[in-house]
């Protein structure tokens, strides 16, 4: 079937983080399991749609696969559901830490020139900090958090989740999230059309250069990786060789200033 987001483009990686600690019971899990089974059959999945890459944590890491290992749908959903539930503890910000160091790589399957989401599900509050990783997740993905149960923080769920509307929610029961379903999609639409549309200005990067060039993946959009050159018969003053690439970030800032700026 199409994707259900009508007429915005419908091509982007996602990252899917299940919270496996011990809180969550196995009937749970599985309700937690038909949620993903629910957001991928409103995907078209292909290597020119939506790749998806699900992990899974609790006082460990389970990077279960990689957003390029399924690309036919049947396959994906037959990998979620079998799925399994062990472990215990709420590690949430190494989880956080893990998929800033290991899920934006090449390695990964991860495409450079399509937006990246991320959804997370917990039920529980942190064992550790989140602050740090989740600022640092927030420059390369927009992300979705979604808190379920009475007790969860709704200050570190919003932490967690981009700024965006609606990208950090709360539902009392397992048996609600199903029904979120459609308002996920929404917000799905929207995070990966802002980023679309998400820009870094040329201008700062080519301060003060007096003649020099981006050669960008994909322009100046958020999530594209540029090389900054010189032009024909010019060359950096003071430095040797030429920055490393640079990014544009999810916030609309370079990360990094090139160094024939200082």
């Amino acid at each position: 079937p199409s994707a259900s987001c009508g007429n915005c483009r419908t091509e982007f990686d996602m990252l899917v983080v299940l919270d496996g600690s011990s809180s969550i019971t196995k009937k749970h899990f599985t309700v937690m399991k038909t949620f993903v089974l629910r957001m991928i059959d409103t995907y078209q999945i292909g290597r020119d749609h939506v790749l998806m890459s699900v992990m899974k944590y609790n006082n460990k890491i389970y990077d279960l696969w990689d957003y390029d290992e399924y690309t036919e749908k049947n396959d994906l959903l037959r990998a979620v559901l079998n799925i399994g539930k062990e472990g215990m503890g709420t590690l949430t910000g190494q989880a956080l830490d893990y998929i800033n160091n290991h899920k934006f790589t090449k390695e990964s399957g991860r495409r450079n020139n399509v937006p990246h989401i991320t959804v997370l599900i917990t039920d529980g509050n942190a064992q550790d900090d989140v602050t740090a990783p989740a600022a640092e997740l927030h420059l390369k993905s927009k992300v979705i958090a979604i808190g379920v149960g009475n007790d969860i923080d709704e200050k570190e769920i919003m932490t967690i989740a981009s700024d965006d509307a609606k990208a950090g929610s709360t539902v009392e029961s397992f048996e609600e999230l199903i029904s979120i379903i459609n308002d996920l999609q929404n917000t799905v639409c929207k995070v990966q059309r802002d980023v679309r549309v998400s820009k870094c200005d040329e201008g700062i990067a080519l301060k003060d250069i007096t003649c020099g060039s981006l050669n960008c993946t994909n322009g100046n959009q958020a999530g594209s990786e540029c090389q900054l050159s010189c032009c024909a018969n010019y060359q950096p003053i003071d430095v040797q060789d030429l920055p490393a690439n640079i990014k544009c970030q999810y916030d609309g800032t370079w990360s990094a200033i090139p160094e024939w700026q200082h």
